[in-house]
């Protein structure tokens, strides 16, 4: 947003709270009770807009270097980002392939070259890669690089992490395995400037690129 733009906007916003106003529209709307209640409503609201569309899941500040990682878990999808030690920005399902588990429950953290999963240890590389499997004779006949990670669409812009939670747009359940033969290290990558359009200038007035993260506060309410 440009400067002149957010001097307007915050003007505008200390007269409204000199005057206790706001903005308003010419006439009164109505909306029905069924869009805050019904519950079909909010699955296919989620499902479009929390799964097909880029969401910003963080601050690209938390992951400058190689091994540097953080989840997400806000849009009912868990989102693993990781640096990989290329210096390749990339986004995975934070699933381990073996049995659906949660692969990597700290929030965030630096210099990780392997992630292990708690359950039975099976142990993934940055890129996705399966590595190691205790008690291999039991999968004597599984194709490693079938099993690695599934890669969501990533992107870094504005000084943000962008990711599509789900790998297809057209809506395909973000937690399906990958069909045999599918490598699942690599997902078409995201065009956020033709996704956000002019909104792209104000993301770039705002120079988050430069910022560092400080500080992180989670509110819950019931809404």
């Amino acid at each position: 947003m440009d400067p002149a733009t957010q001097v307007e906007l915050i003007r505008r916003l200390l007269d409204y709270a000199e005057h206790k106003t706001t903005g308003m529209v010419e006439a009164e709307a109505y909306n029905d009770v069924n869009d805050y209640l019904d519950p079909q409503q909010l699955r296919t609201e989620q499902a479009i807009l929390f799964r097909r569309y880029p969401l910003a899941v963080g601050f690209a500040s938390h992951v400058r270097q190689p091994g540097d990682f953080f989840t997400h878990e806000d849009a009912g999808v868990p989102i693993l980002v990781v640096r990989d030690g290329a210096g390749r920005l990339r986004a995975f399902l934070n699933v381990c392939r073996h049995r659906g588990s949660l692969l990597v429950p700290e929030a965030r953290g630096c210099g990780k070259k392997v992630f292990v999963c708690p359950y039975h240890a099976w142990s993934y590389d940055a890129e996705g890669r399966l590595l190691g499997m205790p008690q291999e004779f039991g999968f004597a006949g599984l194709e490693r690089e079938r099993y690695g990670l599934r890669a969501l669409p990533v992107a870094e812009r504005f000084g943000l992490v962008w990711v599509r939670p789900a790998p297809e747009p057209a809506g395909e359940s973000p937690l399906a395995v990958p069909p045999l033969g599918v490598p699942p290290l690599d997902a078409p990558p995201l065009d956020m400037d033709a996704y956000l359009g002019p909104w792209a200038r104000d993301f770039a007035g705002f120079g988050l690129e430069r910022f560092v993260h400080f500080r992180t506060a989670t509110l819950r309410r019931r809404m």
